[in-house]
């Protein structure tokens, strides 16, 4: 069946080529003037920031900086951040679920620069639009950690118990082995650190391209949303929208036949959602820490709706 699938796709991509290479073209110049000059700088930092840190095995660290890291770079470092971190142990998968969302979000840079100055011409604050979009992500975050607290305190005592009797066991087993010969030669440190360089390098270099990927498959998708003449048009231009929020915010200011202050609050809520192709970057990115890309879309669509509404009755 999916062979199937496959093939109608590749006979369709045939038969419409001119809107292949239009919304890929877009999609990848896009890609090529807005999000490497901007993105690839930052996953390569914040790889050697986490290497650093993982170093230091401070989980009061590794939390902070992937909120600080995530909410300042915005998509998808916050998801990349986090995903180092839970698969090198610095803190567990629950808690990567919880802070997931609100650090894999869009940056304060694409809200100032692009959302609040380009499209709505400074028709709000910059403060006004940060509240709306991110209060209601804090909101859902500390209500989750106040409930997984409430579970890991009840746990904590038995664990703590058995936790005691294992140490008891294992030093009484290691009591009279020998201490294991240490060889900690400078030369060694440098080529961990070389190494970690090198790694970080590919690995930023890999997941930008998949971006652009990402962005390039969500372009070319919206250009044939847009062709479907027997669909309503605003059916088209809120799916094709919330396929890629870079070009779908400019579109619905432009084209939705709404009042002002629905369309800005409806703007935040898909700047709030951060699109499909943002999505596809996420899941992507995560795949070493298996985090749960459907509870992150769940939190994301919940977020942006309350967006939506807060924007109404604030705007």
């Amino acid at each position: 069946m999916s062979v199937f699938v496959y093939i109608m796709i590749l006979c369709l991509l045939i038969a419409d080529s001119e809107t292949v290479i239009s919304g890929a073209s877009y999609g990848l110049m896009l890609w090529y003037k807005n999000v490497v000059p901007i993105l690839l700088p930052f996953m390569l930092i914040s790889s050697l920031v986490v290497d650093r840190i993982a170093a230091g095995k401070s989980r009061r660290a590794a939390l902070s900086s992937t909120i600080f890291l995530g909410v300042l770079c915005g998509y998808p470092i916050g998801a990349r951040v986090t995903d180092e971190y839970v698969t090198s142990g610095m803190y567990e998968k629950k808690m990567g679920n919880i802070i997931l969302p609100l650090c894999n979000n869009s940056s304060p840079m694409f809200i100032s620069g692009y959302i609040v100055s380009r499209i709505l011409k400074n028709k709000i604050s910059f403060f006004t639009a940060m509240i709306i979009i991110y209060v209601p992500y804090i909101f859902v975050t500390l209500i989750c950690l106040l409930i997984s607290t409430s579970k890991i305190n009840k746990s904590k005592i038995s664990k703590s118990t058995i936790g005691k009797s294992q140490k008891n066991k294992y030093e009484k087993t290691n009591l009279n082995k020998e201490k294991p010969h240490e060889t900690s030669p400078d030369a060694k440190t440098n080529l961990q650190n070389t190494r970690k360089t090198s790694d970080a390098m590919l690995s930023s270099i890999i997941q930008i391209t998949y971006v652009g990927i990402y962005i390039m498959i969500c372009s070319i998708i919206m250009q044939f949303i847009l062709k479907i003449d027997f669909v309503p048009f605003d059916l088209r231009l809120y799916l094709s929208s919330a396929l890629e929020i870079t070009r779908g915010a400019d579109m619905v200011y432009k084209y939705a036949l709404i009042s002002e202050n629905a369309k800005t609050a409806l703007l935040l809520a898909l700047t709030s959602f951060g699109g499909v192709s943002a999505i596809l970057q996420t899941n992507k990115v995560i795949a070493n820490s298996r985090l749960s890309i459907i509870r992150y879309i769940f939190m994301k669509v919940l977020c942006a709706a309350m967006s939506f509404f807060f924007g109404v009755l604030i705007i």
